[in-house]
């Protein structure tokens, strides 16, 4: 509570209860009796109800939040249509993401094995009956994910490549385990440990109440719940799928004698329901749990007899529910906040369960007073020594015996850590997996790589051995082209890379039927680089690359989507080798400026200083997106930045230099601090509150969803305030993903696109529509990538490279990289359109000479009427620049079908006032 602030008798009641919730979170797990249910019922059906319960709810979620770090793990559960109309998995997979997230630091990686081994069987198995066979496909399929999950089935890849005659008896054995072997004892395994095994045996009790005989076989069992079983039902999935979610946080807080990391989980997990709907009773079923409820009610219902069921202990749930839901679970409720806090304590005490506990919230001035005032963070306990050092002095003897047997295994020749990644490969630092340079084949695949990757590595392996083909058999010239990205890592660490390679794939097939027909051509082959995570091995990986040159015959390198300090050591590796680079869509002025390897460099994409100028002209254009001028304010933007982030940085400097139309104001953060952007979300929003200006967001596409997901805590959401956001390049990112942000309560979200290939603007841009969709024959996964300008940016990278490749074959002598050099050089003035327009690095440029761009503005895909998002989810306002041949070079453009009434930017003018 405030200092200055004197608490009401409802205020002191409402007090009370907040310190018997907290009681009942770190009440330590040695001690723990029973979990607990907590049903705020707001009276009355109002939007004053649910003000005041939300508003309630979001005063006891910021109990468990610390500024550096959370406190106790919890989850808020939304109300959501994709629940209902959603896969029976939805709802856990957010409840297991937010969990494993919200883990306070040094308390470990949370894990749910019974709930990822359900899951995998209720989504991962092909749809058929119930049988003898159907049992062991089950087996498979989920030993088959597990491997996949876990990593593990090295050895056999490693002992493959090892070619002494010691190796022969051992690669018998691991082929003997791994091939009939493995599977049964991971089944005995699995068995064991969801039938009989002390504390986890629950399968086995709850699929006897369902069959009324007891389970022998749990595969035999499990079968039935997966596609085409006889217990299919979603009803009895979800049953399921709760119970062995309740089981995997009790085993959680089960202490290891060899894990600190246990040791320190000391609270309860937390689940926050926020809004379980109006009760609306189906046809068939009046159950709170049945079929015709929605997934909230449902979940609450079944929580409440499954907790008490599996005698669980782990779990808090508290959620906003109107009264008559409460009745209809049996919840009697209490009078007042002050008897909800004694029911608590005193069920807590006792030995009986599950304490269920309803409380009545009614839209009065003191609920709404003691939610927004300053609360008391729960008070966990302070370990002094973190997990490493408590650890240390049980692995001593552990070290000794381990380092006995690395020398055995050293001395038998045997490397354990280094050969665990294929050759030109080597371990990833940063993540699972490995990094360094691939071919495509199977044997080559990066082990760790990000999802999506392995279809296209299949691609870009066919597309090498054409290549090959066309040397053995036709004679032709072939060369070597690096594709240089991420490749592993979160959708932030990928940037625009799973896109450009999806054209690189493309551009590769087309040039290689051109080289099969003329004899001119040259033939390609796609070496790809994978450069960690948000290019952290860059370095590294280019010195692979740079070592293999001669061998590979590789004639220049793609990629360097991202601004990055680690993408210019890359640059310098490559410089020092004298190969040609040609940049996608890392846009940041410094990428040619001020670097000493950008004689060998040329971008493709526009600079942020284009885009800045852009930016500007958008803003002023654009009808009802500035403010209107007032006396005493001259800030007409809010410019949002990442100092320690290069592109961000650089985006924001060069905006804020060439925006003069009022003062931008400026508000920088950094990511990696806990906390940074839920308080940038509340300082935006005090603003625009009371002057609604639009924000500039020069930062990441990964950093604006989080940004969003933040404010929609603030009171701007609750009051339906507008907000505009006008990205850079990098939200284009975001757009794609499964968490792309979600466009409700008012939100205007334009920003650059390098590309619009679906607009067939570009004298390219329709042919390169078609070819892409006949490649890859409209799978949808890939289809949507022709909404991503990433997928044409990487095939013009490959297509200007193949250019300058053939020219110099061509021109005859000297055939090598430095002819490739001097043919980007020298050939690429104005006539060469790409896909993205008119690649001109006229006048010594590195970067093409006003250069096709657009501003756009994202809708929700689901509006666009085709199933799964896949035709265009945005709307072009404004594009600039060259297009092409047969194509109008854009220097003018307009709103609302004037396309005339501005100046477009113009790169050799960029002083002009028009400008």
């Amino acid at each position: 509570m405030s200092p200055l602030h004197t608490p009401t008798a409802a205020g002191r009641a409402m007090d009370r209860f907040g310190e018997a919730l907290d009681a009942v979170v770190v009440e330590p797990p040695g001690r723990q009796n029973a979990a607990a249910l907590v049903l705020l019922a707001g009276e009355g059906e109002t939007a004053t109800t649910h003000t005041v319960l939300n508003s309630l709810l979001h005063s006891l979620r910021k109990r468990l939040l610390a500024d550096s770090a959370g406190l106790a793990p919890h989850a808020v559960i939304r109300p959501s249509a994709e629940y209902q109309a959603g896969p029976v998995t939805l709802l856990y997979e957010h409840i297991t993401q937010d969990l494993i997230e919200a883990m306070p630091v040094g308390t470990g990686k949370l894990r749910f094995p019974s709930y990822w081994l359900l899951r995998d069987i209720v989504v991962g198995v092909e749809p058929a009956e119930s049988g003898a066979g159907r049992a062991r496909e089950v087996r498979r399929a989920a030993y088959a994910e597990h491997l996949r999950r876990t990593g593990r089935g090295r050895l056999r890849d490693q002992l493959r490549e090892q070619a002494s005659g010691w190796a022969q008896p051992v690669k018998f054995l691991v082929d003997l385990w791994m091939d009939w072997l493995a599977e049964p004892w991971y089944g005995y395994r699995i068995g064991r440990r969801m039938l009989r095994a002390r504390n986890r045996n629950w399968y086995a009790t709850w699929a006897q109440q369902l069959h009324g005989d007891p389970v022998r076989n749990f595969f035999a069992s499990v079968q039935d719940l997966a596609p085409g079983g006889r217990n299919a039902d979603p009803e009895v999935v979800e049953n399921a799928l709760l119970r062995a979610l309740l089981s995997d946080l009790d085993g959680a807080l089960r202490h290891r004698m060899l894990s600190p990391w246990r040791r320190r989980r000391v609270t309860r997990f937390v689940l926050f329901v926020e809004d379980a709907g109006p009760v609306d009773r189906g046809p068939s079923d009046a159950r709170p749990g049945g079929p015709d409820r929605n997934r909230l009610q449902r979940f609450l219902a079944e929580y409440l007899v499954a907790a008490e069921k599996l005698g669980s202990r782990s779990t808090l749930v508290v959620g906003c529910v109107q009264p008559e839901f409460a009745v209809e679970l049996a919840v009697e409720p209490q009078a007042d906040f002050e008897g909800a806090a004694e029911a608590l304590r005193s069920g807590m005490r006792s030995r009986n369960g599950l304490v269920a506990v309803a409380v009545p919230v009614r839209p009065e001035a003191e609920v709404a007073e003691w939610s927004a005032d300053r609360h008391p963070k729960i008070m966990t306990r302070v370990f002094r020594w973190g997990p490493v050092a408590g650890i240390a002095l049980r692995c001593v003897t552990a070290a000794a015996v381990g380092a006995g047997l690395i020398g055995g295994w050293y001395f038998a020749g045997f490397s354990l850590f280094d050969e665990k990644c294929p050759s030109n490969q080597f371990e990833n630092d940063y993540g699972p997996g490995c990094l360094g340079l691939s071919d495509g084949t199977e044997a080559q695949r990066f082990d760790g790589m990000a999802k999506g990757f392995g279809d296209l590595f299949a691609k870009i392996a066919d597309g090498n051995g054409t290549a090959e083909e066309l040397a053995k058999e036709k004679g032709r010239e072939v060369r070597t082209v690096v594709y240089f990205g991420p490749m592993s890592g979160n959708a932030a660490d990928l940037g625009g890379s799973l896109a450009e390679l999806h054209g690189v794939a493309l551009a590769q097939h087309e040039n290689n039927v051109l080289a099969d027909r003329d004899i001119r051509s040259v033939g390609l082959r796609v070496l790809l680089a994978n450069a960690g995570p948000g290019f952290k091995a860059a370095r590294r990986v280019a010195n692979k690359v740079v070592e293999r040159t001669d061998e590979e015959r590789i004639a220049g390198v793609v990629g360097f989507g991202q601004s990055r300090p680690e993408t210019h050591d890359a640059m310098q590796a490559f410089a020092e080798k004298h190969i040609s680079m040609i940049g996608t869509s890392a846009t940041a002025d410094t990428m040619v400026e001020n670097n000493a390897a950008s004689d060998l460099y040329y971008q493709l994409a526009p600079n942020n200083r284009r885009q800045a100028h852009i930016m500007k002209a958008f803003l002023k254009g654009q009808p009802g997106v500035l403010p209107k001028r007032t006396a005493g304010s001259n800030s007409m933007a809010i410019v949002v930045s990442n100092p320690k982030d290069e592109y961000s940085r650089n985006l924001s400097d060069d905006f804020i230099k060439v925006f003069a139309d009022g003062e931008p104001l400026p508000m920088r953060y950094v990511p990696s601090r806990i906390g940074s952007l839920g308080g940038l979300a509340k300082d935006v929003c005090d603003k625009i509150r009371s002057r609604n200006m639009p924000i500039v967001w020069t930062a990441r596409a990964q950093e604006l969803v989080v940004f969003l997901g933040k404010f929609k805590d603030t009171p701007c959401n609750e009051q339906a305030t507008p907000l505009t956001v006008l990205g850079g390049d990098d939200v284009t990112n975001a757009m794609l993903d499964e968490d792309r942000p979600t466009l409700n309560q008012g939100l205007s979200l334009y920003h650059v696109m390098l590309a619009a290939p679906r607009g067939a603007d570009t004298y390219r841009s329709g042919d390169f529509v078609a070819s892409y969709k006949k490649f890859y024959k409209g799978e949808k996964s890939n289809d949507k990538m022709l909404q991503d300008s990433h997928a044409a940016l990487g095939y013009d990278g490959v297509k200007v490279l193949a250019h300058a490749i053939e020219r110099a074959y061509i021109a005859g002598e000297g055939f090598d990289k430095s002819a490739v050099s001097v043919s980007l050089h020298d050939d690429f003035k104005g006539d060469f359109s790409g896909v993205t327009g008119v690649i001109d690095f006229s006048d010594d440029s590195r970067v093409p000479v006003n250069k096709a761009i657009y501003v756009v503005r994202d809708s929700d895909p689901s509006s666009s009427g085709s199933a799964g998002g896949s035709e265009s989810s945005y709307s072009v306002v404004l594009k600039c620049g060259n297009f092409g041949d047969g194509k109008d070079n854009l220097t003018r453009w307009g709103p609302e079908g004037d396309t005339s009434k501005y100046p477009c930017p113009d790169d050799r003018h960029p002083s002009d006032p028009a400008t």
